[in-house]
């Protein structure tokens, strides 16, 4: 770590272990997440690093007592993979307070896009939809549905992190990166049918949600948007069409797709 950081201005922190890995195997989450995440403050710091953005998430909330949420909200993870990422956020603020380290915090609200996982433990709910439906079959969604969460688009959030990066008030802060607005998994599963002209088929629910599956997340984005500008431009229906018209031309064939992966992933 001390070479990759040799020579750099800013790290973008972004590497993880993902939510649903931390339901089987917590220690190895705690230590990609966590430890994971010391390790380049220490050579960021030795190597006189000029910014550390450590990229986080909304799972260290839990359940949100309020929304949207603001950067004020507790922090009360509900899994493993929040609580590592909560832990990862200490170490770089403490890096910042008692060695100078010039670290912030991002914390990332659902980003989609092209190249996003869509096969194994790592696929999102997105890819996973729009697959199955490109594929004949119906979205498949754990628990009521009612879960809501606010998809951002990945060049809304790439835009988001080259701001936090440039902005010296946000040394030893925390900011949020999210569309702004609330999107029901159900609501998503029915965008997706609609999109992409199946009608014919609804969405399948089974009862047993995700373990330490949150259930609301939606972001105030206020901040981001007085200390650098910040404001996204693409919203869930536009997006969802940037995202198939990349999946149609790129993707897996959704047929062999859907034969290779398991209805759970976690």
């Amino acid at each position: 770590m001390l070479e990759a950081t040799q020579g750099v201005d800013v790290v973008l922190h972004m590497a993880v272990a993902c939510v649903r890995a931390s339901i089987n195997d917590p220690l190895h989450v705690h230590d990609v997440n966590a430890t994971g995440t010391l390790v380049p403050c220490q050579a960021s710091l030795e190597n006189g690093v000029r910014r550390f953005v450590y990229v986080s998430s909304t799972e260290v909330y839990g359940n949100a007592r309020y929304a949207p949420v603001d950067e004020e909200h507790p922090l009360h993870p509900t899994n493993a993979y929040g609580a590592s990422k909560a832990a990862g956020e200490m170490y770089a603020l403490s890096a910042w307070r008692t060695h100078g380290l010039p670290a912030c915090v991002v914390r990332l609200f659902n980003v989609y896009g092209p190249r996003e996982h869509c096969q194994g433990v790592p696929a999102e709910v997105i890819p996973r939809f729009v697959m199955r439906v490109l594929a004949g079959e119906s979205p498949v969604i754990f628990g009521t549905g009612q879960q809501t969460r606010d998809f951002t688009w990945v060049d809304d959030t790439v835009s988001g992190l080259v701001g936090a990066a440039a902005c010296d008030a946000l040394v030893g802060d925390i900011v949020h990166l999210g569309r702004g607005r609330e999107v029901s998994v159900l609501d998503l599963a029915h965008l997706v049918l609609d999109k992409l002209g199946r009608e014919d088929l609804s969405p399948v629910f089974l009862e047993d949600g995700r373990p330490g599956d949150v259930d609301h997340l939606w972001a105030d984005t206020r901040k981001a948007e007085r200390l650098f500008g910040y404001r996204p431009s693409v919203d869930i229906e536009d997006g969802l069409d940037r995202y198939i018209a990349w999946v149609r031309e790129h993707g897996p064939e959704p047929l062999e797709w859907v034969q290779q992966q398991a209805l759970r992933n976690w």
